[in-house]
């Protein structure tokens, strides 16, 4: 069947498979214009299968030289003849003369005319065996080139000179002819970048049923018009990127030199690294909840049977369209149309991909704080149980035959779920209240010197709902999880009864619930939060061990009754004692000192006077105190100091004991 087919992906790349009919016994040229940045995927990927053989090779212009030639459109044939000076042609002469052969030496100009009326003439003169002779150019009808290179030349300055028309393009050329006794159908393919198709939806709603409609825009950014083809759109994404294979380069090269300096020595090889294997992702179950309205791939009807009409009374039916054919190619969805398209150059077309019937589709109300603090969603829950996978797309929702909003289908494999909100809801309010965290002490793990402490931290947040409508709706109310990995306990509260809110779905960040709003209902969603966490102290002399006694064993002062901490408090109160002293000591210490400086001044005031001497007598006695306080009391306790914090650093790193909130 001789067709052009045209596949498009969603990449942004288009393969063309397009049948050519080859000519037995001549050869026949093609050509192929593609934009001046596609000629490398063009070349990359170009091929022609059938009963043909190549009689000129694909070529194109990739070296970016300039012809030698080159033409003047308003004087053409003066042009040339003066650029091919040298060069063996012939002159083909009017009036049935004889032709000139010669090698041509150029154009010569002759005075015509007199008295006034003075004009000139121009003549081609030519070196023809061994004489040069002249031609007048109004006599010349024709000028072949017998030089074959310079032939080429010319052909190659008309090529630039169309290129030059659209500089944005490249035409890339071949020859061909039939290896059959007749005519030979061939097909050539390949790849270059296009304009990445687009899926769009049209989501219909009304009492009898749910209808999606789907349509592929297609964009034709090319060089060429598209003309009869079967169009193929495919939902996946091939690796694709650029090359240099159009572009003419020279690489700049080392010199080797054929003595080397010094001989190689071994030269290991790494081994490489064995692949992984891929672990195949689990499929799921998923409800029934459409049907398909058309051909399969397996299943096309050979005439327009498979054309819809969709609704049933005739003021409210859609225009028929024939459905695209559909089967799935490893990970990608391959829909194709069941007749030709046509799409001229700088144009788009809203291809007709398919249509399903859903059949329990609900429209929902969905809340979630972070995309509306205040209002939910209308949404669709959406099921897809046709025999295709979706793309990604624009979809437009109508209700009754009214505009009820835009959203977006993601891509979706058979039996996949969406939510597709598409309206604000404004008939419902929700009010969100974080009543913040508590903490409370569950566990303690002593041991090692370190006390590890296990709290249960709650955070509760309520939803109030109210709904001012007189229409009874189904809500999915998604909560976001402040705490990592908490777990949840959900209540409704509806005219002072409480019931347990079961979770309908886990979420990435967070949890899905599903509840009943009644029409005209207040009523409230408490969600609880709870995390266990964990704190490490150390509880030695150089952490925390003053927070321990000071603050943690008034907090849990039954603890502090517990036999295996009996002896560490009584290190404790023999530390505090310890060093009660030494602080009663330091400050003696100090008063002596401010009482020596008093001394000292009035015994300098008033050395004469008969109270100095006593002065002297007293300081003598206040400074055998401040030694006996400098190097024998002060040293002593807080050497005594040091031994008890040893003895309790010894007693709380052999502690061991394990308690919960109940012991």
């Amino acid at each position: 069947m001789r067709e052009d087919r045209a596949t498009f992906y969603s990449s942004g790349v288009a393969e063309f498979d397009r049948a050519i009919v080859v000519p037995h016994g001549e050869a026949k040229d093609f050509r192929i214009r593609v934009k001046r940045d596609e000629l490398a995927d063009l070349l990359a990927s170009f091929e022609v299968r059938g009963p043909v053989r190549w009689v000129a090779p694909p070529t194109w212009d990739g070296s970016g030289q300039p012809p030698t030639l080159t033409i003047d459109p308003s004087g053409a044939l003066p042009g040339l003849l003066v650029q091919l000076v040298g060069v063996r042609v012939e002159l083909l002469l009017a009036n049935g003369a004889a032709s000139v052969t010669g090698e041509l030496v150029g154009l010569h100009d002759e005075a015509r005319g007199g008295a006034g009326d003075d004009w000139s003439e121009r003549y081609v003169v030519v070196l023809a065996d061994g004489q040069l002779r002249r031609t007048a150019l109004a006599d010349v009808r024709g000028v072949q080139i017998l030089d074959e290179a310079m032939q080429k030349e010319l052909d190659r300055a008309l090529r630039q000179r169309i290129e030059g028309l659209r500089p944005s393009s490249k035409t890339l050329r071949f020859s061909l002819t039939s290896l059959e006794a007749g005519n030979a159908d061939a097909r050539m393919r390949y790849t270059i970048p296009a304009a990445a198709w687009k899926i769009s939806y049209r989501l219909r709603l009304d009492e009898e049923c749910v209808e999606l409609a789907a349509f592929a825009i297609v964009d034709n950014d090319g060089e060429e018009d598209w003309e009869s083809l079967r169009v193929t759109v495919v939902s996946g994404e091939p690796i694709s990127f650029s090359t240099d294979l159009a572009e003419a380069k020279r690489p700049m090269r080392k010199t080797v030199r054929l003595v080397a300096k010094e001989a190689f020595g071994a030269v290991e090889v790494e081994e490489g690294m064995v692949p992984l294997a891929a672990a195949a992702a689990p499929g799921g179950a998923h409800r029934k909840m459409a049907r398909m309205r058309g051909a399969r791939f397996e299943e096309v009807a050979e005439d327009a049977a498979g054309a819809f009409a969709m609704g049933e009374a005739e003021s409210d039916v859609h225009a028929e369209f024939t459905s695209a054919s559909s089967r799935e190619v490893g990970e990608f969805q391959v829909f194709e149309t069941q007749e030709l398209v046509t799409i001229r150059k700088g144009e788009s077309a809203a291809i007709p991909l398919f249509s399903l019937e859903l059949g329990e589709t609900k429209q929902v109300l969905h809340y979630k704080h972070s995309e509306h603090a205040e209002r939910p969603w209308r949404a669709i829950d959406f099921v897809h149980d046709g025999d295709f996978a979706l793309g990604r797309g624009v979809c437009t929702v109508t209700d009754g035959g009214v505009f009820a909003g835009n959203c977006i289908i993601p891509a979706l494999k058979k039996g996949g779920d969406a939510l597709l909100p598409h309206a604000l809801e404004t008939g419902v309010r929700v009010r969100f209240e974080d009543r913040g965290t508590e903490d409370r002490r569950v566990g303690f793990v002593f041991g090692g010197g370190y006390l590890v402490t296990r709290i249960e931290r709650t955070r509760t947040v309520v939803y109030r709902v109210r709904n001012s409508r007189e229409a009874a709706f189904t809500c999915l109310l998604d909560h976001e999880l402040a705490m990592h990995d908490a777990e949840l306990e959900c209540r409704l509260v509806r005219d002072d009864e409480s019931e347990e809110l079961p979770i309908e779905s886990k979420l990435s960040s967070g949890y899905r619930l599903r509840f009943d709003l009644a029409p005209r209902e207040d009523m409230l969603v408490q969600v609880v939060e709870r995390a266990p966490i964990q704190q490490t102290i150390q509880l030695t002399t150089s952490g925390q061990i003053e927070w321990f006694f000071d603050v943690f064993l008034v907090q849990e002062q039954r603890i502090a009754d517990l036999p295996e901490l009996r002896a560490i408090l009584a290190s404790r109160r023999d530390l505090e004692a310890t060093r009660a002293q030494r602080d009663e000591k330091r400050r003696e210490h100090e008063r002596l000192v401010q009482r020596q400086e008093r001394l000292r001044k009035n015994i300098d005031a008033m050395h004469r006077h008969e109270q100095a001497d006593k002065w002297r007598q007293e300081l003598a006695s206040s400074e055998e105190r401040l030694t006996a306080l400098e190097e024998i009391d002060l040293p002593g306790l807080e050497e005594k100091e040091q031994a008890v914090l040893q003895a309790l650093d010894r007693q709380i790193e052999a502690l061991s004991l394990v308690l919960d909130s109940e012991s």
